[in-house]
């Protein structure tokens, strides 16, 4: 089976342009909190490892096309000595950038576990196993380990190159027997030891409870680095020596497989995460303040629970007429568009005043709010058309907020805000949130 020229310098382009592309994505938003769980500089470097792998085996099947004895050609020379002999080098960029970044992902998503939460001070202590730099360092004790077996290899023993075994052309004449018969052994014991890892890891993550999306990452990248090794020698059955550069094609579509599921899935589910749904707890010590207490949806929930249980509904008009009103300033403030403001000032008219139900306003008050409507300008809104209206609600809900400040409900709010709170702060500590 012969694979054209072309069909190589067309998979070197799109290699390049798929990896340039998250590359730069990532490094761009490296600081939102999808990307930031998802250790961004440790993506950037599997990335890079990936890379580097696809490109070695283009550059190898390109210069092999033009060269009738490749070795006496300079290019190739420097092919083989910068990419294809230190290639373990590269295949270990994403194996440990991979694996440390699914330990990190998996340490960080217990710290919300509650038998795991502790007092901040004793998080901030063990805070580097959270943090990205922790593993960061990880990487670089494991990676120089690497380093000094491949170079102690090459260019110390000159005996053995651990290069991919269809690599024949980079092997010298009087080595090429042993490299047959000892790198497929090699490359057989190294993958059986990544699979055992990585089933570990497939094991702790299916005992944890991480998101689907990173899960679904996570594993999909497991399956497709456990597959690999297998469908190589597959293939390698079906072809023969001369037919070697469908090997190579079919390493590059792996290598893009796992840039998918660690580069341009997370980039995806980036864009289409509503980072704007993210809300931060209220400090607990702020919650005496009605107004400030209101402002915070998982207090006006609880809040609203504890009136319907005492099923008095002039409280609970009361409330929903004050969050709609403040959802009206709030529209008004973020110059949303006018068709926005005045569905909301409609929705606010005929379910408070227009209508034949309870009565919270007096006809006085009723009467300047309708009136105040129909002036409106499409092009003008004003935010206190309904201030006096909010004023009698907030009243209505002070005696209702004192006896609800005395119950169980309350109290395990508070406990809530706490918990909350101190996991926000462990977020930060660890930079799974940082400042835009």
């Amino acid at each position: 089976m012969h694979v054209p020229i072309s069909v190589f310098y067309v998979f070197l382009i799109l290699n390049i342009i798929f990896y340039s592309i998250s590359i730069f994505l990532i490094i761009k938003k490296r600081k939102s909190e999808v990307i930031s769980v998802r250790s961004p500089i440790l993506l950037v470097i599997n990335n890079i490892g990936g890379f580097i792998q696809s490109t070695t085996f283009l550059l190898y099947e390109i210069m092999e096309y033009y060269y009738d004895e490749p070795l006496s050609n300079v290019d190739f020379r420097i092919l083989c000595h910068s990419l294809t002999y230190n290639y373990l080098i590269f295949h270990f960029m994403m194996f440990f950038s991979f694996t440390l970044r699914c330990n990190r992902i998996i340490n960080c998503c217990n710290m919300e576990i509650e038998e795991r939460v502790v007092n901040v001070n004793e998080y901030i202590s063990n805070k580097s196993y959270y943090h990205e730099k922790f593993y960061l360092r990880t990487f670089l004790f494991y990676m120089l380990i690497v380093i000094f077996i491949t170079l102690f290899l090459n260019y110390i023993l000159k005996q053995l190159y651990i290069i991919p075994f269809h690599m024949l052309l980079c092997c010298p004449d009087d080595k090429l027997d042993l490299f047959k018969s000892a790198i497929p052994i090699i490359w057989i014991v190294i993958n059986f030891i990544e699979q055992v890892i990585l089933v570990t890891y497939i094991y702790h993550l299916s005992i944890n409870p991480i998101k689907l999306a990173v899960k679904f990452e996570l594993i999909g990248t497991f399956i497709v680095w456990i597959t690999y090794p297998s469908f190589l020698r597959i293939i390698n059955l079906f072809y023969s020596n001369d037919h070697y550069c469908i090997i190579s094609l079919a390493c590059v579509v792996f290598l893009w497989v796992c840039l998918v599921f660690n580069g341009y899935v997370p980039l995806v589910y980036n864009y289409l995460y509503n980072t704007s749904n993210i809300t931060y707890p209220l400090d607990s010590n702020l919650t005496d303040n009605l107004f400030l207490f209101l402002s915070d949806e998982k207090c006006v929930e609880s809040f609203d629970q504890y009136i319907q249980s005492t099923d008095n509904q002039k409280t609970s008009v009361s409330l929903n007429f004050y969050v709609d009103c403040m959802s009206y300033r709030l529209l008004i403030n973020l110059n949303y568009r006018k068709e926005d403001i005045l569905k909301q000032v409609k929705h606010i008219i005929l379910t408070y005043f227009d209508t034949k139900d309870m009565k919270l306003f007096d006809a006085n008050i009723t009467h300047k709010v309708l009136e105040s409507c129909k002036t409106l300008k499409n092009t003008e809104y004003s935010k206190d058309v309904f201030d006096e209206a909010i004023e009698i609600a907030f009243e209505n809900l002070e005696e209702t907020f004192s006896e609800y400040k005395r119950t169980k409900e309350y109290k395990y709010l508070l406990e809530r805000l706490n918990k909350e709170s101190e996991f926000q702060c462990k977020m930060a500590i660890a930079g799974l949130v940082k400042n835009k």
